[in-house]
């Protein structure tokens, strides 16, 4: 019988808000998520505003103190958008009518992502994102001037949901889901006390203050990655 070694993930993930642009590096040891690395810059008014990037030649310069020399052995590389996009709820019959979900509103400015998420007083509830074809442009340019392959660009709540997944392990249930996102106002990272975050991921390396909403957002992304590996 042939053994088959557990293939080392180590990521690399940006998460980008309206103030901040953060740089997490994840690895996976005893089958436990560690934060590696953490780094963040805070913006100014000069770097980034509603929504697009304004200073791009001074984001590049940040991007590329963020990585180490060998940042690009091994790794997946990805970035998360929080507030920056355009997120809502909508609700439909069938799954499958998902074809006449009318995006007319957003095509021309905006590329856009769907996700089912559970049923509600009969009807399906999907999560629908939008990101603007000026920001998504912006990243792949910035991407490609640090000479780093960024394998997908997507929504926070992706990676969060993700990570409530994991939690819950075999036991995730859509009913649960729809609970949890109603008794949290349709936020699920109300969900992710720091108790719970624990449980997802060793934070031991670094100072813990307020960066749980990157670094969940980083670990979603490493599970998501890890998952169709």
């Amino acid at each position: 019988m042939k053994l088959f070694k557990k293939k080392k993930i180590n990521t690399i993930t940006f998460v980008l808000n309206t103030s901040s642009l953060a740089y997490i590096e994840l690895v996976e040891i005893n089958d436990r998520l560690v934060v590696k690395s953490y780094k963040q810059h805070v913006f100014d008014e000069h770097e980034f505003a509603s929504g697009t990037m304004v200073n791009s030649d001074n984001l590049s310069m940040i991007v590329q103190r963020f990585l180490p020399a060998s940042y690009a052995t091994g790794k997946h590389i990805s970035c998360v958008l929080g507030p920056s996009l355009i997120d809502d709820r909508f609700m439909m019959h069938s799954t499958l009518d998902l074809s006449s979900i009318d995006h007319t509103l957003y095509r021309s400015h905006y590329a856009s992502s769907v996700e089912y998420l559970y049923t509600e007083d009969d009807l399906f509830v999907f999560y629908r994102s939008h990101i603007s074809h000026v920001l998504l442009l912006q990243l792949q340019l910035l991407f490609a001037r640090c000479f780093i392959d960024c394998s997908v660009i997507m929504s926070y709540f992706f990676p969060l949901l993700q990570c409530y997944k994991s939690l819950h392990g075999s036991a995730y249930r859509r009913a649960q889901l729809a609970c949890d996102m109603q008794q949290s106002n349709n936020n699920l990272l109300s969900f992710f006390s720091p108790d719970i975050a624990h449980r997802l991921v060793d934070v031991s390396h670094i100072h813990v203050l307020n960066e749980w909403p990157s670094i969940l957002a980083a670990c979603g992304s490493f599970l998501l990655y890890r998952e169709n590996v």
